[in-house]
């Protein structure tokens, strides 16, 4: 067959003609340009929302959580206050709690869960309250408020139930149990999948909480410092950064599910830390 010269010369004269090159190089240059318009829209908007879900954690604020260095909250929720070792009653446990600092051990704690390295900083800042209520029928509940989520354990003391812990990452088995006497609430857990066992305690005080936590196979102990939001009307605290507050009305807690999310401590709102005294081997 032969060639069709005139097709062959059109197109020639296409592709020398100094306007088809000048057509096709700003169409080009303006599908790049829009391109990057686009990506920048994105990039910013991935900037803003991650913005708003760190500020909202309180990860940019002067308060956020800091490391208990000198062991200032451990002297000051585990000396007695007024009466000395007084026996707190159910009344007096449950209340809002809010976190106010945690040991050296916490970091390790969360490292040896397999929290990632890049949420471990935005774990270590965030800012939480516990809401816990605790019957006298042997009934618990206990919610994480975060801010931007919330999530409630409910359970009755000396029955094991199931939790899933962190984004599915697993089902704890536990079992709790209440030492009146110590003011504790003492939790053991087993991760049955992953061979882990955890010893959780919540030592209550007129003040707030220390929340001990033992990881027994690797070890590891951490503490979380909670101070109570509101004494009962006439306790005061020992220094100037803690002015005393109103208990606010007791309110009927219902017992029902919240929003799950991601753990702060990878498992369950009560860190665990506690001596292994008593700790069975499982």
């Amino acid at each position: 067959m032969g060639t069709d010269y005139h097709s062959v010369n059109q197109t020639d004269s296409k592709t020398t003609n100094p306007e088809f090159k000048a057509t096709r190089s700003c169409c080009s240059c303006k599908c790049w340009c829009f391109t990057c318009c686009i990506l920048l829209v994105i990039v910013i908007g991935i900037a803003v929302g991650l913005y708003f879900v760190f500020d909202g954690i309180g990860f940019f604020s002067a308060n956020k959580i800091k490391l208990d260095n000198d062991g200032e909250w451990d002297k000051k929720l585990t000396s007695p206050v007024g009466k000395s070792a007084q026996i707190l009653s159910l009344e007096d446990i449950s209340g809002e709690y809010e976190l106010v600092s945690f040991d050296k051990g916490f970091e390790n704690f969360l490292k040896a869960m397999g929290i990632p390295f890049f949420v471990l900083p935005i774990i270590l800042s965030t800012t939480e309250t516990l809401h816990i209520n605790a019957t006298h029928d042997g009934k618990w509940s206990i919610t994480r408020d975060m801010g931007f989520m919330k999530k409630t354990n409910d359970f009755e003391l000396e029955e094991e139930f199931e939790l899933e812990w962190g984004r599915k990452s697993g089902i704890m088995h536990s079992t709790c149990s209440f030492e009146a006497m110590n003011n504790t609430l003492i939790c053991i857990s087993e991760e049955k999948a992953k061979g882990w066992n955890f010893v959780d305690k919540m030592i209550f005080s007129e003040l707030g909480m220390i929340n001990d936590k033992y990881f027994k196979e690797d070890d590891i102990r951490a503490k979380k410092y909670y101070q109570r939001k509101y004494l009962p009307e006439g306790q005061a605290f020992d220094s100037p950064d803690m002015p005393p507050r109103t208990e606010p009305p007791v309110e009927d807690s219902p017992f029902s599910s919240e929003d799950d999310g991601w753990d702060n401590d990878g498992f369950f709102d009560f860190d665990e830390q506690p001596d292994t005294t008593g700790v069975p081997n499982r």
